[in-house]
């Protein structure tokens, strides 16, 4: 009885590990699940979300009153091409707090696009006079004060131009997505894509609303 035990138990055995072995030889690689610190790093050809370029940084670290100067100065100080002060309140849209997580469609990220570009001095301040004419002659027609709307920033580079403008977000005149519309609907709105304009809306500490635009240049053959 006890050897038949035996041959029993010895079979069992080699049956289990000869299971493990074909298993192992025949079983798909087993690969381990990816941590949230490896998803957050950049992989090729695509860039990471949630880290500030230096300019973001840079702007960030100065006081919301600082001048347009200042801003300037220090923006030239960082060696980039295009210099664009912030206006005071902006920083929300423009300069995000640490850790915030951007995409190539926020204002921040458009902004930064803008900095780095080579400005075509011709183009730039050729669109630049006919946008602050547009909105001059928009106010005029409707016999508006031109100080409706307080267009701050107007600053174009090579294929963007950005507007900081401050009003009200409330259908009245001085709602600067209405004029914004009907900006890049005239004919200025032939040198941009419309499909890419890009307008974003906050609340200034003093109760009015910024408008950050962007529109984009129709690509140059």
């Amino acid at each position: 009885m006890a050897r038949w035990l035996g041959v029993l138990i010895a079979g069992c055995v080699i049956g289990v590990a000869a299971t493990l072995a074909v298993q192992h030889v025949f079983a798909p690689e087993q690969r381990q699940p990816e941590t949230v610190a490896e998803r957050a790093q950049p992989r090729a050809g695509v860039p990471g979300l949630g880290a500030a370029s230096p300019s973001i940084e840079m702007l960030r670290n100065i006081p919301p009153d600082a001048p347009a100067a200042t801003v300037q100065h220090l923006a030239a100080a960082k060696g980039h091409g295009i210099i664009i002060p912030i206006t005071p309140g902006f920083e929300q849209a423009l300069a995000p707090s640490p850790g915030s997580i951007t995409n190539a469609h926020d204002a921040a990220s458009v902004h930064e696009r803008l900095i780095a570009e080579e400005r075509d001095d011709a183009w730039a301040e050729s669109m630049e006079g006919q946008i602050r004419t547009f909105v001059d002659g928009y106010f005029d027609q409707r016999g508006l004060d031109r100080h409706t709307i307080d267009l701050a920033v107007v600053r174009c580079g090579a294929t963007i131009c950005e507007i900081q403008s401050e009003g009200m977000a409330d259908g009245s005149p001085r709602d600067w997505q209405r004029v914004g519309f009907e900006l890049i609907q005239g004919p200025i709105g032939q040198d941009f894509n419309p499909h890419e304009m890009l307008i974003s809306v906050f609340t200034l500490p003093n109760g009015e609303t910024g408008f950050v635009t962007f529109l984009v240049r129709k690509s140059v053959q």
